[in-house]
């Protein structure tokens, strides 16, 4: 596989519609609503209210992640990427991935930078590539470079990688764009005490806000509250309290599942995405080569073969 061919990858920056497309890249201005999406209830029953309400408005400066050997998540094809610092190039980046993942022969399906330019999300072909990934580029400086007084002026850090539910990918997207301008984002996991097995532990990956107040941020198993006193009826009372996905045909909703560290990610299945089907493009002009800033791409992702929904061995 050439190099030309192994980074030919969706590498989307913020946009309105978080939504990629196999053979192009979207570097578009980052326009997006100031408010907060909301409809979710995914704060588990464990945590205290003021672990939602705990956050500082002062707050302006970029995460610093500390970078660890050992993933604290189970191994799964979707990589959280933090430590990253301007000024670099998103093509160097493309290619750095694109590389690595030519070396551990597999296919980097997405690939999402925050508006801040601070972390980023990927999406690998299969389990596999994504640990070699991570083994290679973890704790490594970004861009590259051999003179380490200029990494230090540039305040370049060594990469964090660590793994993250594939299914929690497109919501913490969506979060992300939907959310306030300034906000400052922070990818953590959180030890919770099992109620079924006491005296043990198990691992949640938290996607919240330093400087907002959160609506959502931690994730339960929600089943009964979706299924108490509710219906197929088109009269569903419970119904309209989640948001749409407007490209989607039907009332779908986004999948409000656990995001557990282990092999399930929560009993709530049928909770989550609905059947793919036929892709429907929204009415905008035909894409591009051209990646400049001004370039504005808005496309399907779950009508899309990159996004397809995989059974919990492939994540």
């Amino acid at each position: 596989m050439s190099l030309q061919e192994s980074t030919q990858f969706p590498f989307d920056s913020q946009l309105e519609d978080a939504s990629m497309n196999k053979e192009d890249i979207s570097l578009g201005e980052n326009a997006h609503s100031d408010q907060i999406i909301g409809g979710q209830d995914l704060v588990p029953r464990d945590f205290d209210d003021h672990q939602k309400d705990d956050f500082d408005p002062s707050i302006k400066d970029d995460v610093i992640y500390e970078i660890n050997d050992e993933p604290q998540f189970n191994d799964t094809r979707a990589l959280f990427i933090g430590n990253l610092r301007e000024p670099f190039e998103n093509e160097v980046l493309r290619e750095t991935l694109g590389v690595e993942a030519s070396k551990a022969h597999c296919i980097v399906e997405r690939a999402w930078l925050n508006s801040r330019r601070t972390h980023c999300i990927v999406i690998v072909s299969d389990v596999p590539g994504a640990v070699a990934i991570r083994k290679s580029l973890n704790g490594k400086i970004f861009p590259f470079s051999d003179e380490s007084e200029m990494n230090s002026e540039l305040n370049r850090l060594p990469l964090y990688i660590d793994f993250i539910p594939v299914k929690a990918t497109q919501m913490w997207i969506d979060q992300e764009i939907y959310g306030p301008r300034d906000a400052v984002w922070k990818v953590s996991y959180t030890e919770v005490p099992s109620k079924k097995q006491p005296g043990t532990t198990f691992t949640v990956s938290t996607h919240k806000m330093l400087n907002y107040f959160n609506h959502t941020w931690g994730y339960r198993s929600s089943a009964r509250e979706l299924n108490r006193g509710s219906s197929r009826s088109r009269g569903n009372r419970r119904r309209d309290r989640y948001p749409r996905d407007s490209r989607r045909r039907g009332n779908d909703r986004y999948y409000d599942g656990s995001y557990y560290k282990g092999n399930r990610y929560g009993r709530n299945y049928r909770s989550g995405p609905p059947p793919l089907q036929e892709p429907q493009f929204d009415d905008h002009p035909p894409m591009s080569d051209d990646f400049s800033h001004d370039t504005q791409m808005h496309y399907n992702v779950n009508g899309s073969d990159n996004y397809r929904d995989r059974s919990p061995a492939r994540s």
